[in-house]
């Protein structure tokens, strides 16, 4: 075994064997990073950003905007995937 390919394979086995992963309680481990859905970089996700990544579900856009302002901020996108949950 190649000594470049350790790191990689430590770090796999880390993430699949630790309790929760690295993520918080209440948080999806795996999730899209806001900066990549935001293509415009605006700091805001419209519906067709987020249909680009997450396919043509407006029912699940609308909930997620908390304030029904029609786009999405970095926040509203946070607190969908459970990060700062208690």
């Amino acid at each position: 075994m190649k000594s470049s390919l350790l790191p990689f394979i430590v770090s796999s086995v880390l993430l699949v064997t630790a309790p929760h992963g690295l993520a918080g309680e209440g948080e999806r481990e795996k999730h899209i990073c806001f900066r990549e859905i935001d293509r415009d970089k605006d700091g805001k996700v419209v519906l067709e950003e987020y249909s680009r990544v997450f396919g043509a579900d407006e029912e699940a856009y609308r909930r997620i905007d908390a304030n029904g302002d029609g786009v999405l901020t970095h926040d509203e996108y946070h607190r969908s995937l459970g990060h700062g949950a208690r």
